[in-house]
């Protein structure tokens, strides 16, 4: 695809150690059950969670939406990596606060829909700052001004995104060829 081999092109590409603590990975099948708890190996209670549909026919929109859950917000609210959208109103993570065990889901076609025999991806970030990964929040003060935030230690990787406007998601890494200034917007094709 031109997306990710595209002649002339530069790329970049992260991994994550999936081990207790930091980052874990979880695939199901879908069962239209609200309240369905999916068990994990994070160790903790995960801090945010990505989930995606990764076996649909592409005619309702599942396969392109990944929900995400994150712990400052509540859980009646996701916000979604695909879309600059602010949080919205769903019922995707069951109203319940994920444990250090499982993540509860909704019935719907983004998170644990049977429609169609559907497979769904979640990833799931550990919010352990001893272990080098923080997820959490900020207050912004505006274009133009700097914020600076303890994260406990020093940041490589950054992904940031405003959970009340309609704003891109933005990710900042140490790698960039000037960090700090050059960032990745995932929800687009730039």
């Amino acid at each position: 695809s031109s997306h990710v081999n595209g002649s002339g092109q530069n790329y970049v590409g992260w991994n994550f150690l999936k081990t207790p603590g930091f980052f874990d990975v979880v695939t199901y099948d879908g069962d239209s059950n609200g309240g369905r708890e999916i068990p994990h190996n994070l160790g903790t209670t995960p801090g945010m969670i990505f989930v995606k549909c990764i076996s649909d026919n592409g005619t309702d929109g599942a396969a392109t939406t990944w929900t995400v859950h994150h712990k400052s917000l509540p859980n009646t609210e996701i916000i979604k990596l695909n879309t600059a959208d602010g949080s919205v109103t769903s019922n995707h993570f069951h109203d319940t606060t994920p444990t250090d065990q499982v993540f509860t889901v909704g019935s719907g076609l983004w998170v644990n829909s049977s429609l169609g025999n559907r497979s769904y991806v979640a990833y799931l970030f550990a919010d352990n700052p001893s272990n080098g990964i923080k997820c959490g929040t900020y207050q912004g003060t505006g274009y133009g001004s700097t914020v600076q935030v303890d994260c406990g230690f020093r940041a490589k990787w950054v992904m940031i995104k405003s959970t009340v406007n309609s704003d891109r998601w933005r990710i900042y890494w140490d790698g960039s060829s000037t960090p700090g200034s050059t960032s990745l917007t995932p929800n687009t094709f730039e």
